[in-house]
C-alpha cells in the first residue's frame, strides 16, 4: 500500500491509496481489511481487492490510526495476510522497519491506562514518546500485523534495588547479563536509609526522585510494605508490614519536611509523614510498646491475617525517634506524648537491668512482659544512641563498651574487621557465623562518635577496606546460613557508611537521630 488518505467530511470517511499488483492464487479470494486501532483494533472495512488505486467509503467518522491488510481469503475465511501490514504509525518514517513498532504504556495506576503512546521502531535502535502522564512505564517491541510481543523493558518506579545477586548465587553461569528475581526486590528499610544519606549529601535530584517512588508506594492505610518489585510499585503490599521498616521510612519523610529540605519536594511529605504515624500507633500493645506488624510466609504462600505476636526494641527505637522528631517539627502534644509512651515502655519492659542493655524484643502476654532472652548488635548501637539523646550517658557507656568488646570481630583469611550481628553468648544457635556485618558496622561507629569520633574515624577506616569497586559493601562479610544472612553486595552498607561519616570530625553535619 502506498499514498494512503483519510479525508473526513460530515462525518463520512474515506480512505484512499494504491495497492501495488499482487500474484493471484486460485481459487482463493482478495479482499481489503481495513482496521481502526486505538487501545484495541476495529474491523471498519472489507472491500475487494484490486491492484492500482483504491477509495473506500463510508457513511461514519474514522477514528483511531488506520492499518490496512491484503487478505487471502479460502471460502470466505481468511488464510493468510499477503506481505506487510501498512500501519499508519510507521507509514511516513523511512529510517523504521515497516512491520516492527515501540509502545509505551504508563503503569504507575493500572495496565493499560492512557496515555499510549506508539512510534514506529527505528531502524538505529532508539525511541522517544511523551511521557504524559510522566511515571512508571513498560515499553514494548511489537510486530504491527500480529501484535506479538518480541520484547518488553519495565522502567524503575525509582526504588533502589536492595541487592547485586552474583549470577553464580542465582544458579548461572553467566558473569554480567542474567535475571534473578531477588535483583528486582528493594527492602523499604533501605530506601529511608538511602534517603536520609541524600539529604545528609545535599543530592537533591536523587532524594526528590526517591520521595516520589515512595509516595507512589505507600500503602491506603497510612503503611508500608516491607519490601515492593522495583518496576510495579502500584501494586500495594498491604500484606506483609513490619513496623520497623514503616517507622524507618516515616522518619526519613518527616527528615524530608524539615525547613532544611522541604523546599527540595514539589510534592511534600508532611501528609504521608503524619499518615504512618497514625498507621503506627495502631499497632500498640499492652506494655505500650508496638507490636511487630502482620503477615508471614509459609513457604510460599503469604498469610496476610497473621498479626506478629512480638515486640522489638528496634521497632520501637525507630518509632521514638518519628514521635520525637514529629513533636518537634509540628508542635504536637499528642506526638510529644505517644514519644512518652514507647520512652516509658522500653524503660521498663525493654531494659534489663543485669546487663545494662536493652532486650531484643518479646511478647506482652495478657499484659505481661515475657522477654525472648536474646539480644543482638542494634540493641547496643542504636540504643546506646538512644540512651546518649535520654541522658543516660552512663548507661549508653556500658552498652557501648559491651558491643566493643563481644561484637566487633576480626575474618582470619582476610584481616578484615566490624561488628558482628549476633552471638551464641546473645541468645542465637551455636555455628552462628561471626563475620563482619556493614550495615550494623557503621550503625556502630555513629553510637561511639557520639563519645569518641577519633575511634570512630579508625573503625571506618577498617570497614572502608571491604567496599566493593562499584561503592557497594557485602551485606556480611561471610554467609551465615544459620541466621539466614548473604554476603551479597548491598545498597544498604553503602547507604550506613554515608550516614557513618557525618558529626564530630568529619565534614558533614548528622542528620540522623540528632
Amino acid at each position: 500500500f502506498s499514498g494512503v488518505v483519510l479525508r473526513v467530511v460530515e462525518g463520512s470517511s474515506t480512505i484512499t491509496g494504491t495497492l501495488r499488483a499482487f500474484t493471484v492464487s486460485r481459487p482463493f479470494t482478495y479482499r481489503i481489511l481495513v482496521t481502526s486501532e486505538s487501545d484495541v483494533e476495529h474491523a471498519w472495512a472489507l472491500e475487494e481487492a484490486k491492484a492500482g488505486s483504491f477509495s473506500i467509503a463510508k457513511p461514519y467518522a474514522f477514528g483511531g490510526r488506520i492499518k490496512l491488510r491484503l487478505i487471502e481469503l479460502e471460502n470466505g475465511c481468511a488464510r493468510r495476510v499477503v506481505g506487510q501490514v501498512w500501519a499508519e504509525e510507521n507509514a511516513a518514517v523511512h529510517s523504521a522497519w515497516p512491520d516492527l513498532r515501540i509502545e509505551y504504556r504508563c503503569i504507575t495506576t493500572t495496565i493499560p491506562v492512557s496515555p499510549t503512546s506508539v512510534v514506529p521502531a527505528s531502524r538505529d535502535g532508539t525511541w522517544s514518546v511523551p511521557l504524559v502522564p510522566s511515571g512508571i512505564g513498560r515499553v514494548s517491541l511489537v510486530d504491527a500485523n500480529t501484535k506479538r510481543i518480541y520484547g518488553e523493558y519495565t522502567m524503575p518506579s525509582g526504588l533502589l534495588r536492595s541487592f547485586n545477586v552474583p549470577a553464580a548465587e542465582a544458579g548461572q553461569t553467566i558473569d554480567e547479563v542474567y535475571y534473578d528475581a531477588f535483583n528486582d526486590v528493594c527492602f523499604l528499610y533501605d530506601q529511608a536509609v538511602a534517603l536520609i544519606a541524600f539529604l545528609q549529601l545535599g543530592e537533591r535530584d536523587a532524594a526528590r526522585k526517591l520521595v516520589d517512588a515512595l509516595l507512589v508506594v505507600q500503602n491506603p492505610d497510612g503503611s508500608f510494605p516491607f519490601a515492593n518489585h522495583q518496576s510495579i510499585p502500584f501494586e500495594h503490599n498491604t500484606g506483609f508490614i513490619r513496623i520497623g521498616a514503616v517507622a524507618w521510612v516515616c522518619y526519613a519523610l518527616l527528615l524530608a519536611d524539615t525547613p532544611e529540605f522541604r523546599g527540595w519536594f514539589d510534592r511534600g511529605t508532611a501528609n504521608a509523614a503524619r499518615d504512618c504515624l497514625d498507621f503506627l500507633l495502631t499497632y500498640r500493645n499492652s506494655l505500650g510498646l508496638l507490636d511487630g506488624g502482620k503477615g508471614r510466609y509459609v513457604g510460599t504462600a503469604l498469610h496476610p491475617d497473621f498479626v506478629v505476636p512480638w515486640w522489638s526494641t528496634e521497632h520501637n527505637i525507630d518509632t521514638w525517634w518519628c514521635f520525637e522528631l514529629a513533636a518537634d517539627l509540628y508542635g504536637s502534644a499528642s506526638y510529644r506524648e505517644a514519644a512518652g509512651k514507647i520512652r516509658a515502655a522500653l524503660e521498663t519492659a525493654g531494659w534489663r537491668e543485669a546487663n545494662g542493655i536493652f532486650w531484643q524484643g518479646g511478647n506482652a502476654a495478657n499484659g505481661r512482659n515475657v522477654p525472648d532472652g536474646q539480644h543482638a548488635l542494634d540493641v547496643m548501637s542504636w540504643g546506646g544512641v538512644l540512651l546518649e539523646k535520654w541522658g543516660k550517658s552512663d548507661a549508653a557507656a556500658v552498652a557501648v563498651e559491651r558491643m566493643l568488646r563481644l561484637y566487633h570481630v576480626t575474618d582470619q583469611p582476610t584481616g578484615l574487621s566490624g561488628f558482628t550481628t549476633f552471638l551464641p553468648l546473645d541468645g542465637y544457635p551455636l555455628g552462628t557465623v561471626l563475620t563482619p556485618w556493614y550495615e550494623g558496622s557503621f550503625g556502630a561507629v555513629i553510637a561511639i562518635r557520639t563519645r569518641d569520633p577519633i575511634r570512630a574515624n579508625n573503625l571506618m577506616a577498617e570497614l572502608v577496606r571491604a567496599q566493593n569497586a562499584d561503592g557497594s559493601y557485602p551485606y556480611a562479610l561471610r554467609t551465615d546460613p544459620i541466621n539466614e544472612i548473604q554476603s551479597f553486595p548491598s545498597l544498604v552498607g553503602a547507604a550506613w557508611n554515608v550516614l557513618a561519616y557525618s558529626g564530630s570530625r568529619t565534614p558533614y553535619r548528622r542528620v540522623l537521630w540528632t
